[in-house]
C-alpha cells in the first residue's frame, strides 16, 4: 500500500490544524483576561502564558533596556540610576501591574536595585531543593548570595548546607553566615577548594 494513501487521513488532518494555528498567530488576549479561571493551564504552558502578559507591557524603549528576561519571569533593573529615576520605574511598573491584574498569576519580588515578576514558587529555593536531591543526602553544599531573592536559598539549604550571605553590611537574613567580599569570599572559597582536594575527584555545581 502506498505510504501517502495509507496515511492520507492522519496527514490531511495534520493540514487542517497547521491552518487553524496559522489563522490565530496574530491573535492576542486581553489584558484583563482571567487566566486562573482556564482549568488544565499549568507547567510551562502557564509560563508562556503569564510571560507573555509582561513582556507585553506598554512600556518605553529605555526601560525595555533595563528588562532581563528569565524562565520563569523578568526583572528590571534600576541599579546605578539616581533615587528620582528607580523611583519613576518602579511606579510606571506598579500602574502596570495594577491595570492589568497581574497579581493573579504572578509574584512582585523586590530585590537590590530592581523588582522581579514572577511565577508564584519559581525561586531560588526551588533549584537548590532540586540540586540537593540529585546528589544526594551527603552532598556538603553552601549556597552564597548577596541578593534579596536568594533568601529563598537561604532556607531551602538550611539544615542540609550553609547558606551564606555576601555583603559588607549586615541586614537580616536567613543565611547562617556573613562573609564580606571580595577578601573573605575568596578566603572562604579557597578553603574550601582546599578540603575538597583541589579539584581531585570531587564534584559540584555553582
Amino acid at each position: 500500500m502506498d505510504v501517502q494513501a495509507k496515511y492520507r487521513g492522519y496527514i490531511e488532518r495534520q493540514h487542517e490544524e497547521i491552518e487553524r494555528q496559522r489563522r490565530h498567530e496574530d491573535t492576542c488576549l486581553p489584558g484583563d483576561f482571567d487566566y486562573a479561571a482556564v482549568r488544565g493551564l499549568c507547567g510551562e504552558g502557564a509560563v508562556e502564558v503569564a510571560l507573555d502578559r509582561v513582556r507585553h507591557l506598554d512600556l518605553d524603549e529605555a526601560l525595555r533596556a533595563r528588562i532581563e528576561l528569565k524562565p520563569s519571569g523578568l526583572a528590571v533593573h534600576w541599579r546605578g540610576l539616581p533615587p528620582d529615576g528607580a523611583a519613576a520605574i518602579r511606579a510606571l511598573l506598579e500602574t502596570r501591574w495594577a491595570a492589568l491584574d497581574l497579581g493573579r498569576g504572578l509574584d512582585w519580588c523586590d530585590f537590590d536595585g530592581g523588582v522581579e515578576l514572577r511565577l508564584p514558587g519559581r525561586d531560588k529555593g526551588l533549584v537548590v531543593d532540586r540540586i540537593l536531591g540529585e546528589m544526594g543526602p551527603d552532598t556538603v553544599a553552601a549556597y552564597l548570595g548577596d541578593d534579596l531573592t536568594d533568601e529563598d536559598a537561604f532556607r531551602a539549604i538550611r539544615g542540609r548546607g550553609a547558606g551564606i550571605l555576601v555583603r559588607k553590611t549586615f541586614r537580616p537574613t536567613a543565611a547562617d553566615f556573613l562573609l564580606e567580599p571580595p577578601e573573605e569570599v575568596l578566603d572562604f572559597l579557597a578553603r574550601w577548594d582546599e578540603a575538597a582536594g583541589g579539584g581531585e575527584g570531587t564534584s559540584g555545581r555553582t
